[in-house]
């Protein structure tokens, strides 16, 4: 995919129809001007310049529409999410981009999920849901007469064998 159909792509996700749909900035639904250099159009009722990322997490991006499409899915493909190493390595830019990236990610779907009570039949999966916290992956602290015995049993077996 090129970068000119990564952009039109992501315009039509975006505004379903590229020809006729609201401004994001002032909300008049036209017919827009297309300033098709510069990816961006002009509102016919507020005469400001706008593009496909204009008012969204992705505002203001300084990456290729090509990466930023194949980051968004990356995230949805995998179960798990992915980690900013896995994103950073496989579009070829800094950890700090893809951590960043990320972020805009989590944040677009945070801005366009649905908050309302499910009903009806409910199917859930691959994650944890419950209220109570997990176990902690540390060890507690061992107090020095635990260590004292543990020392002396191993000391013990050792002379045991010696004499075998």
């Amino acid at each position: 995919m090129s970068e000119d159909e990564a952009f039109w792509c992501y315009a039509q996700l975006r505004f379903r129809n590229c020809e006729v749909f609201a401004c994001p900035l002032c909300g008049v639904i036209d017919r827009h001007y297309a300033k098709a250099g510069r990816r961006q159009w002009q509102c016919k009722g507020c005469l400001d310049y706008f593009s496909a990322t204009s008012r969204t997490a992705f505002d203001r991006h300084h990456l290729p529409f090509k990466k930023l499409l194949f980051a968004i899915v990356m995230y949805a493909t995998n179960t798990t999410g992915t980690t900013a190493s896995q994103l950073a390595g496989a579009i070829d830019v800094q950890y700090r981009t893809a951590f960043a990236l990320l972020g805009k990610i989590r944040e677009a779907l945070v801005q366009t999920s649905d908050m309302q009570p499910l009903a009806g039949l409910v199917h859930i999966d691959g994650m944890h849901a419950c209220g109570k916290p997990r176990r902690p992956w540390r060890r507690s602290k061992a107090d020095s007469v635990t260590v004292n015995n543990r020392l002396r049993s191993q000391i013990g077996r050792a002379s045991c064998r010696e004499r075998v």
